[in-house]
């Protein structure tokens, strides 16, 4: 039995040793000025494998849409998908009965396209074993990371140290 026991978005997430590394995890919420922007997060997941025999294969299919206030999926083209193989493998410790199976989604560079409510599922054989959501705001006033700094005080502080290099302009 294959079983989904962490689905959650992270600012990173990463598998070492068989172990999931996960900082800030929990992201729920984007506040950009403008779209479209980068996601800038990983989705870190962990499975529990119980009673697997060796070999066994499982595809695992992870897909994010938007959806509508009644958390219906909105009729686009998914914003991603992933898919998968999970191929059991021998178990290092035969008395172990569950094995944990961890898998880091690196989704950094995935367009998040307009503001508004998206889910990303996790499905293992065709049957959706969790989700997490997040959400899409736009915030006018908020800072853009991916564009040139629009603070004044940074403008007349770049044209002032300009001016010092440059005294004949």
């Amino acid at each position: 039995m294959l079983e989904l026991k962490v689905v959650v978005l992270a600012d990173a997430a990463n598998v070492r040793e068989g172990l999931l590394s996960v900082i800030g995890g929990g992201l729920s919420v984007l506040r950009y000025p403008n779209y479209p922007v980068p996601l800038q997060a990983d989705l870190a997941l962990m499975f529990q494998i119980s009673d697997v025999v060796e070999g066994e294969t499982h595809a695992i299919k992870v897909e994010c849409v938007r959806v509508d206030a009644q958390q219906r999926s909105v009729p686009d083209d998914p914003m991603f998908e992933v898919e998968a193989r999970l191929v059991a493998g021998p178990s290092p410790e035969p008395a172990v009965r569950h094995r944990n199976a961890p898998l880091a989604v690196p989704l950094h560079n995935v367009g998040v396209p307009t503001p508004g409510e998206y889910r990303v599922s996790v499905s293992v054989d065709g049957a959706v074993l969790g989700s997490v959501s997040f959400e899409a705001l736009l915030v006018p006033d908020a800072p853009n990371p991916f564009g040139p700094p629009e603070d004044e005080a940074f403008n007349r502080d770049a044209e002032a140290e300009q001016a010092q290099l440059d005294p004949e302009s």
